[in-house]
């Protein structure tokens, strides 16, 4: 799998690249030109695609060219999501930043996708993939149940009881209750 997704709304937003290419199952790479973590809605967003059957996601966010200014993140997920599809690795790229709007007006004129005019970059040996393991809970296979979400202030927890996973939602009140109850 290889996305580019749109996180935010019409008035602020931020693109990046998802991929699980060369990923072991219940892995996948992000590559975010802006922020070194992953915000609950963007692992929402990559669960409901991903529906992973397992008992969790690692979310390995690779060090990647950081973006200069507010506006080309739409341009570096594109930018990522070809070097992935062309077999290689976008953290071992620094890609020319001003070129990049002329290379993906080119691309579409053309009607196909060339690799985005880059240098190599000499320090990615030194920079270390942050991984963020989250277990899975619900049967809407998230990292946080879309239940827990709608409610105010909630908080999903996983109890093993006699062979059976109970997810329970804590609300602020601090009353419990069971959400659903799944066989092991």
């Amino acid at each position: 799998m290889l996305q580019t997704l749109f996180r935010g709304n019409s008035d602020s937003g931020h693109w990046f690249c998802v991929s699980t290419v060369g990923c072991r199952e219940g892995d996948i790479n992000i590559f975010d030109s802006a922020y070194k973590y992953l915000d609950t809605d963007s692992m929402l967003q990559i669960c409901a695609i991903l529906q992973h059957s397992g008992t969790s996601i690692k979310f390995n966010n690779v060090p990647v060219q950081k973006q200069i200014g507010g506006s080309d993140c739409g341009l570096y997920a594109i930018a990522f999501a070809t070097t992935v599809c062309l077999g290689l690795n976008p953290g071992q790229l620094l890609f020319e930043q001003d070129k990049m709007r002329a290379h993906l007006r080119t691309c579409l004129e053309n009607g196909k996708f060339t690799i985005f005019l880059y240098k190599i970059n000499t320090n990615w040996s030194k920079k270390k993939t942050k991984i963020n393991k989250r277990d899975i809970f619900c049967v809407c296979r998230a990292v946080v149940c879309c239940c827990a979400r709608n409610a105010k202030h909630g908080f999903m927890f996983d109890v093993s009881v006699s062979g059976h996973r109970i997810f329970l939602l804590q609300l602020q009140t601090w009353n419990i209750s069971v959400m659903t109850v799944d066989h092991l």
